[in-house]
């Protein structure tokens, strides 16, 4: 009796899922924040963008005040992001995936850390992208970027035009 129970509402909590994700239309990626299209080529070119623009804007506004970063072309400024995109899109998906669990308990803070080291390993790789010498540029760079582009993902996980208002 008590197993015909627990299928039972193991079947109820599966048709409720199921039409919980049909009604919005979208992954459980990108409910969770990581995804920013539910095309996954989409995803790319909308990362490589949001991430060419944060760090096109950041670099501006401190480049005023504060010179963090030294870009010395435009060809180094865009290989190192798209080097950038690329490494972080793909050591997210292999995080989220097999180690969720420590990326629930740090509350994201590993994230920091991946893009810190991330920018690090840009710069070595990518001539013309220095943090110059000052080992805080690149800690302030990463926090300005990181909170910019929260801005613009959520903007765009929000947006009619690329969601369809979800």
């Amino acid at each position: 009796m008590d197993n015909k129970d627990n299928d039972q509402k193991d079947d109820q909590k599966k048709k409720q899922i199921n039409i919980l994700s049909k009604e919005k239309g979208t992954s459980i990626g990108y409910q969770l924040g990581f995804i920013m299209h539910d095309n996954f080529s989409l995803h790319i070119l909308l990362t490589l963008i949001v991430n060419l623009l944060s760090s096109a804007v950041i670099i501006g506004i401190y480049s005023t005040f504060y010179k963090l970063i030294e870009v010395h072309s435009f060809e180094s400024f865009f290989i190192g992001l798209i080097l950038y995109t690329v490494m972080e899109i793909i050591i997210k998906l292999i995080l989220i995936r097999f180690a969720w669990k420590i990326l629930i308990q740090t509350f994201g803070f590993i994230f920091f850390i991946l893009n810190l080291s991330l920018f690090f390993i840009v710069s070595l790789i990518v001539p013309g992208f220095t943090f110059l010498t000052n080992p805080s540029n690149i800690v302030i760079f990463t926090l300005s970027f990181m909170a910019f582009r929260l801005l613009l993902t959520t903007y765009i996980r929000k947006s009619r035009l690329f969601q369809k208002g979800v």
